[in-house]
């Protein structure tokens, strides 16, 4: 077997707010998809924007099939528990400067995947459909936004070649609930009985807050309690996550001021660093925990400084973009996934606890031809 690289879009321009319909001309097997973003910020920040905040919708479909759809967050998400790695964040809110931020879409269990891949040749209309807006979090500025009409996307399959047999199935995530959280109560959510799960991810995301903040119990009933997969607490499955798919640390740029929150896409924090970019002030963090920091920055002589600045700040933590996941077996098993179609019903509950956060439910599948 052999590998390739294929650019199906490099680096094209999009308007400030689209849904880019992406043609996917390709014949040989693909094992997955990078699908990378980036635009300029203004010239004189961007606090608080990040890029993975304005891209909605990542889908591929054929005709009215949707074959793999979520948000960027939510892919980033399943690409951290899939891969046991982050996929490439370059997070800076430096003036002038690029932020990037990417996600796999991936079909196989692992990278070239001889048994189970995206066969092109099984569909007849192939297209990717990328929905995004750079006004999401703040209307596009010169100044402190995104600057209009900066906004890019590049797109990479790993195609392999001379692939031995047919494949058994392709992996196939899809977003399935979405929903605002309430301040208690239960959410049921029928989940399909269609295919075979490999992953159950639940989304919670409000600034500043952890997802056991939001959602205090995680519940899955197979069939009216005859089969009760799990039934923790939120907090308790993200230590499982942990326990299996380890901790990262993520870096970047922020530009902040004394008194300043900032931002970023762990949950679960263990351990951050801050240091200035350029001068002499004396900069620090005086809280630092669920997505967030506060900034103490000061001058030599104790004078809190009252104009942003940059700064470099590295991370050290779990939850990556406020989601947690439960792996069905072995991920790279398959006979130890849910047998989803053996079952009458499948029910997820989501025991509330905060009001307003934007709450997911996303699975990803054994597919099969």
């Amino acid at each position: 077997m052999r590998n390739r690289d294929v650019y199906i879009e490099d680096s094209v321009e999009l308007t400030d707010a689209q849904t880019k319909v992406i043609d996917l001309d390709l014949r040989d097997p693909v094992s997955a998809l990078w699908i990378e973003y980036q635009a300029q910020n203004g010239s004189t920040h961007n606090m608080a924007n990040p890029l993975h905040r304005c891209v909605s919708k990542i889908e591929l479909v054929d005709g009215a099939d949707v074959l793999a759809s979520m948000s960027l967050p939510e892919w980033q998400a399943l690409n951290f528990y899939e891969n046991k790695a982050l996929p490439m964040l370059n997070l800076t809110e430096e003036p002038n400067d690029y932020p990037r931020e990417g996600c796999w879409i991936n079909f196989g269990r692992f990278l070239n995947d001889p048994s189970y891949y995206l066969d092109p040749n099984a569909f007849r209309n192939l297209q990717l459909r990328l929905t995004h807006d750079m006004e999401a979090v703040r209307d596009v500025s010169a100044t402190t936004a995104y600057v209009t009409g900066s906004a890019k996307v590049s797109i990479i399959a790993k195609v392999m070649e001379d692939v031995e047999g047919a494949p058994l199935g392709f992996m196939m995530a899809k977003n399935h609930y979405s929903w605002t959280t309430a301040a208690s109560g239960e959410e049921r959510i029928d989940l399909p009985t269609d295919y075979p799960y490999r992953f159950l991810l639940v989304r919670s995301y409000e600034a500043g807050m952890g997802p056991w903040e939001n959602i205090s119990d995680l519940k899955l009933s197979i069939d009216q309690d005859k089969y009760v997969v799990f039934n923790l607490e939120t907090k308790n499955l993200e230590t499982m996550n942990m326990n299996q798919f380890g901790s990262v640390v993520i870096g970047g740029k922020w530009w902040c001021k004394n008194a300043t929150d900032i931002y970023f896409p762990l949950y679960r924090v263990d351990g951050a660093s801050i240091c200035i970019k350029g001068g002499t002030d004396i900069i620090g963090m005086t809280y630092c925990w669920t997505g967030f920091a506060s900034i103490v920055r000061a001058d030599n002589a104790g004078v809190a400084i009252a104009t942003e600045a940059g700064a470099f700040v590295l991370v050290n933590g779990a939850t990556f973009q406020s989601a947690v996941v439960w792996p069905f077996g072995d991920p790279d098993t398959p006979a130890q996934y849910l047998p989803a179609p053996e079952y009458g019903s499948i029910r997820l509950i989501a025991d509330q606890k905060d009001a307003g956060a934007a709450a997911s439910v996303c699975i990803q599948q054994v597919r099969s031809y």
